[in-house]
């Protein structure tokens, strides 16, 4: 396992790449392109991913906890048990998505894409969710019973 712990990466393209079991605790990566990644069981706690594309990319059993997210896609990623507390996923898109059995309790999802995501079994304790969670959450039931 690689120690990427506060890695800077900017505008870099690793697509592709398995980075499993790794540490990138408060790593910055910014514009930086990840399609079909393998990060499954990385500590990515405190870390700041933003603008970046993550479409495809696998994040199974991932610690995401306080995360930034914002700005990023995450269009058909897989997220399954990924702890995302408290992680900010503002303006990030998660269309079609697969976060079961994710936690995302206190996770802030503002204008947050979850069009066709696999929400099944997440946990947000909705008294402790983040700004705008429950929103999300109703947008992507009310489009799940349309189709």
């Amino acid at each position: 396992s690689a120690g990427l712990s506060k890695a800077v990466l900017t505008t870099a393209d690793l697509s592709h790449a398995k980075i499993i079991e790794s540490s990138l605790l408060d790593a910055q990566i910014n514009s930086t392109v990840l399609v079909g990644a393998d990060l499954s069981r990385c500590d990515m706690r405190r870390a700041r991913i933003t603008r970046s594309n993550l479409m495809g990319a696998v994040f199974c059993e991932a610690n995401l906890s306080e995360t930034n997210l914002e700005s990023s896609r995450f269009d058909g990623a897989d997220l399954t048990g990924a702890k995302l507390i408290g992680a900010r996923l503002n303006r990030a898109s998660l269309k079609g998505a697969r976060l079961t059995g994710a936690d995302l309790t206190r996770a802030i999802l503002v204008e947050t894409d979850l069009q066709q995501a696999d929400l099944s079994a997440i946990e947000f304790q909705s008294r402790h969710s983040g700004p705008g969670l429950e929103k999300a959450l109703g947008a992507a039931e009310e489009e799940k019973s349309a189709n």
